[in-house]
């Protein structure tokens, strides 16, 4: 059941979390960023419909399992020009390889659902792989 990322058909499925710009959300990549800076987790990058970089999100310190967002604007020094060039870089290469990491709100009705599903994915593949890195994705 791939989902294919498809920037002239992707529709702005309702469900959507109100207000501020975590309502732009319409794509997960599955896919830890870490930041350079820092060397800490940034979390899942979540993109726009413009495919746009627009924040993080990663599991909430207080609750197992819920995904929290972290708007881009929190980590604006880490993340100029090139950095956000780099991003959608990364989106459409996930896109074109139609990577099962990528999640697109198309696909699963609400905001909620989308990172959900990305948190699962991820949990998934860190128990269920022997490759030596621990199951994460590196970038």
């Amino acid at each position: 059941v791939g989902r294919r990322y498809d920037p002239l058909t992707a529709g702005n499925a309702g469900g959507r979390i109100a207000g501020g710009i975590e309502s732009e959300v319409e794509y997960v990549l599955a896919k830890q960023f870490k930041s350079l800076r820092t060397g800490s987790q940034l979390g899942f990058p979540a993109y726009s419909r413009a495919r746009s970089l627009v924040g993080f999100y990663r599991e909430s310190s207080s609750k197992a399992g819920v995904g929290q967002f972290v708007p881009l604007s929190e980590h604006a020094d880490e993340f100029g020009p090139v950095e956000r060039a780099q991003a959608t870089r990364i989106l459409d290469e996930a896109a074109a390889k139609d990577s099962p990491a990528l999640h697109a709100l198309r696909d699963w009705g609400s905001v909620a659902n989308l990172v959900d599903h990305a948190l699962v994915y991820d949990w998934s593949k860190s128990i269920n792989s022997n490759d030596g890195n621990g199951g994460k994705d590196r970038m």
